[in-house]
């Protein structure tokens, strides 16, 4: 056995595509939402999702293996957006629900 250290394997990340697929599914389920539960005009979150997905792919291609404070920060942002839309929206839906709308009170 040897007490010389031995250098660290490179972790090698993970494909960017499963990510940028999630990414760009909510994105769809955004588009598709119905108009009663829109929260913010119809293109404007696919739009800044969009650009920052893109500058995730651009800063870092291929996988996902560069640290970076910025890119964290974007993942962050996209993530939170997303978790944002998702809460306000059932939230919506919770109260269309509950007090009755032309969405719920039609059989449509």
């Amino acid at each position: 056995m040897s007490d010389v250290d031995e250098a660290p394997e490179a972790v090698r990340g993970e494909a960017r595509w499963p990510m940028a697929a999630a990414v760009l599914v909510a994105l769809l389920m955004t588009l598709i939402r119905p108009r009663a539960l829109e929260i913010v005009p119809r293109g404007f979150l696919p739009v800044v999702l969009l650009v920052l997905l893109g500058v995730l792919i651009a800063r870092d291609p291929g996988r996902i293996d560069r640290r970076s404070r910025g890119l964290r920060v974007v993942s962050m942002v996209v993530v939170a957006l997303l978790a944002l839309d998702a809460i306000v929206a059932t939230g919506h839906l919770i109260a269309v629900l509950i007090e009755g709308g032309k969405t719920t009170s039609s059989a449509g």
